[in-house]
């Protein structure tokens, strides 16, 4: 058994009020890893606050070495406010906020936004006892979960299988830039370029829970405990990962106006050729299109999504719309590189 405690990390806003984000802290009597696993750094991201809670017996119950950090929601100010940021215009893409985003603030500022404050206190708070992280966030409903690690740090690259998604993508250090690391960046950045690693998730669903997203996210965090041997057991695989760097994908255009109707799939999801997909009704003389896949594979995008591009305007109210004009991507479907240098 091993005591699960509640403790605080302390941040002060722009108004000088001062507020605390609680986390759960577990540590073994032998040494080990101390594994950071943040949730909610955006406060539209909160699925994996209910993975990190589901884990947490099986951490009481079984850790064998090192430490958990599990911090289920990281922007607790931002989560109260039902909004990406602590400080957030609608109107604005959330991703391309660097002075808001805490994702693209570290190490922050003692005295920047609150965005940037709120990184500083990690920064000084848990950063420097963590040795790898997991970072949990959330997509679109539209876009598939998806694990990133980093080419070259086996470690991540290792995690990154262990997670067990259907789909992974690898990113490159760039060696023409010599000096490590360059602030601002993402807290998975930081880690990489201060010799640590991790992963990075994007589960599938914002602003609020899915049963089957939540699942994945407790698999996958699970696994990696058993990767680093801080639980017991076996990483448990079934479905084939997909490296995205080195696969092949299909998209599914719309070919008329109207609204689209999915059949009951989900993202993730392998599809046949000739497989139903979904209808367009059509807006002008409602005539019913059937939308077949074209190919075979598994469902990388599942309906529209708008906002995604960092100069494209973010309304959450719009975003979801099941209205398509003509030529606008309705899946993606994806397929190949389930072998990589990689694996």
């Amino acid at each position: 058994m091993s005591d699960i405690t509640v403790k605080y990390i302390n941040a002060r806003l722009t108004d000088e009020t001062q507020y605390r984000i609680p986390y759960w802290e577990a540590r073994a009597t032998e040494k080990g890893p101390c594994l950071l696993i943040t949730s909610a750094l955006h406060g539209n991201e909160i699925q994996g606050a209910e993975v990190l809670r589901r884990v947490l017996p099986a951490v009481r119950a079984g850790l064998q070495r090192g430490a958990c950090l599990f911090v289920p929601m990281a922007n607790i100010m931002a989560v109260r406010r039902r909004q990406p940021h602590i400080d957030f215009e609608l109107g604005h893409y959330y991703g391309s906020d660097n002075i808001n985003n805490v994702n693209c603030a570290w190490p922050g500022k003692a005295d920047g936004s609150n965005g940037q404050r709120l990184a500083h206190a990690f920064y000084q708070d848990l950063l420097p006892q963590a040795t790898h992280l997991f970072d949990l966030h959330c997509y679109s409903r539209c876009w598939a979960a998806i694990v990133y690690a980093r080419t070259g740090n086996e470690t991540s690259l290792a995690m990154a299988r262990a997670c067990a998604l259907r789909f992974a993508k690898h990113g490159f250090w760039k060696p023409e830039i010599a000096k490590r690391p360059i602030f601002p960046c993402t807290q998975s950045d930081l880690f990489y370029d201060t010799g640590r690693t991790g992963v990075t998730i994007e589960l599938s669903g914002q602003y609020g829970f899915c049963e089957r997203e939540v699942r994945r996210g407790v698999r996958a965090v699970l696994n990696c405990l058993r990767l680093l041997r801080m639980l017991p057991g076996e990483v448990e695989r079934d479905d084939p990962l997909i490296w995205l760097n080195d696969a092949q994908e299909v998209q599914v255009a719309a070919p008329h106006s109207g609204l689209f109707m999915p059949v009951e799939l989900n993202t993730s999801d392998p599809v046949e050729k000739g497989m139903l997909l979904g209808h367009i009704l059509d807006d002008r003389d409602l005539r019913e299109t059937p939308i077949h896949a074209p190919v075979k594979g598994y469902l990388h995008q599942y309906g529209v999504i708008r906002g995604v591009g960092r100069n494209i305007v973010f309304d959450p109210m719009t975003i979801m719309h099941p209205f398509v004009t003509e030529g606008e991507t309705i899946a993606v479907i994806t397929f190949g590189a389930f072998s990589s240098a990689l694996t």
